[in-house]
């Protein structure tokens, strides 16, 4: 009979971690809960008041349309900005549904009408509630490009306003263009909202 004792082995963090999401998964999917997202009935549309506004001399156009590639109504931002001025897109008067307890996140897609706007503008996303601000940098393309953010509403509190800036990046140029903004409003899955601790 040996003697020999049996070493134990030592789970790492990670492999624990990966383990309870394989079995979290498992049991989500097993219950109808899937990893896909959700879809929300809560957008940008929704919001019963929209329109333009500038810091400076510039004009704009706010419009719901159809646009083809993402194949359904957006907003559709036409804008000429002189001598460096902001601009931007902003919404407000949202369903009174998209609160801390039905809301998580945005996914917000963002996309120009021509390659050259690229280097010429900047794009953030501001969530303003009646206690701050939460910002969000997005990355502008000629193909629709989007980003997802949970929504901090302890710090913003109650919903009053998205907005959307586009900043000048050569102050001394006149620019004209025409971008795409699209968001929704969207409640994580429970292994998404894992995911996002």
């Amino acid at each position: 009979m040996s003697n020999k004792k049996r070493s134990r082995r030592t789970l790492s963090p990670s492999y624990i971690l990966i383990q309870t999401f394989a079995i979290l998964s498992a049991l989500f999917i097993s219950t109808g809960v899937i990893f896909a997202e959700e879809q929300t009935s809560f957008s940008i549309l929704d919001a019963q008041e929209k329109g333009f506004f500038n810091m400076g001399p510039a004009l704009g156009d706010v419009v719901s349309a159809k646009e083809e590639s993402a194949n359904k109504e957006v907003l559709k931002f036409d804008y000429t900005i002189f001598n460096g001025a902001l601009v931007g897109v902003w919404t407000k008067s949202f369903p009174s549904d998209i609160r801390s307890d039905m809301v998580d996140a945005v996914r917000v897609g963002l996309k120009a009408s021509n390659p050259e706007q690229l280097k010429q503008v900047s794009v953030k996303l501001e969530i303003k509630g009646n206690l701050a601000m939460q910002s969000v940098r997005l990355r502008l393309g000629s193909e629709w490009s989007y980003a997802e953010e949970a929504v901090d509403w302890n710090k913003i509190g109650p919903l009053k306003e998205v907005v959307f800036v586009v900043s000048p990046m050569d102050a001394s140029k006149r620019l004209d263009g025409i971008l795409y903004f699209d968001l929704n409003f969207k409640r994580l899955t429970p292994l998404q909202n894992i995911l996002h601790l």
